[in-house]
């Protein structure tokens, strides 16, 4: 998965983000999503795909300009009231920006809806998308995909967009199992916890100030892994549980 530079590991765990994530009043992977775009800097003429005035989440962004939505809902109010299964009815290059948030899986031919995302960009313009991966299908009105980040990363390539970044959104694996069912707040704070004072990493640090611990024969190798390297394997692992992804670039 992480052979290609463009897949990003997951930001690291902290307890200032701990407190942010692990008492929001919504789902973890919108938690997630929303620590991602929060203070997002968008100066122009900015469009929402699937978004529409009624949304919370613009409120998060800095956005010097207007955001125009389009959206085949009434219900949330888009500028734009338009079919995303279709060619989108703009001119090349129109917009400064592109956000979309958990609407590219609701959509049969996602490629189509990429590659006319990124056709209605101006060059040089910015785009942020948020896809589900490891979360429960919510139609609406229908649910079709859930690929992985290497896809993703296939499928920009293949439009000729090379300067972005994929990031898997994910705090740990237990935190994205427990997800998937539904957890109440509370055991998802208390499982968060316990990812974030794993004793086992600390235990691998004190290796690492100390080298006669790593000696042991009983332990053989363990003086290859540093707590650096230990930690990148940790946040590999937890991006294996990714819910979802923030995929951002520049056209």
């Amino acid at each position: 998965m992480f052979s290609n530079e463009k897949i990003a590991l997951p930001k690291k765990r902290s307890f200032a983000r701990w407190l942010k994530l692990a008492w929001a009043p919504y789902t973890l992977w919108r938690a997630l999503e929303y620590e991602a775009i929060e203070g997002l800097y968008l100066e122009g003429r900015v469009l929402d795909i699937g978004g529409g005035h009624s949304r919370d989440y613009p409120r998060l962004l800095k956005v010097k300009g207007r955001i125009e939505t389009i959206n085949i809902a009434k219900s949330v109010n888009p500028t734009y009231l338009a079919d995303i299964e279709m060619p989108l009815p703009f001119k090349d290059g129109c917009f400064d920006h592109m956000i979309s948030l958990n609407t590219l899986e609701h959509i049969e031919n996602d490629e189509l809806a990429l590659s006319e995302a990124l056709r209605v960009l101006k060059k040089g313009g910015t785009f942020h998308f948020m896809v589900p991966f490891l979360y429960r299908v919510h139609a609406s009105p229908s649910d079709y995909h859930r690929h992985t980040a290497s896809w993703w990363s296939k499928h920009i390539d293949m439009i000729g967009v090379s300067e972005y970044k994929i990031e898997p959104l994910a705090w740990d694996a237990r935190s994205s199992v427990y997800s998937i069912l539904g957890m109440k707040r509370f055991i998802r704070s208390l499982l968060m916890l316990l990812a974030l004072i794993d004793i086992g990493d600390w235990a691998r640090r004190l290796k690492d100030l100390f080298p006669f611990l790593r000696d042991k024969p009983w332990r053989p190798g363990a003086a290859r892994v540093t707590a650096s390297e230990r930690e990148v394997i940790v946040y590999r692992c937890a991006a294996s549980y990714a819910l979802g992804y923030y995929i951002s670039g520049k056209k």
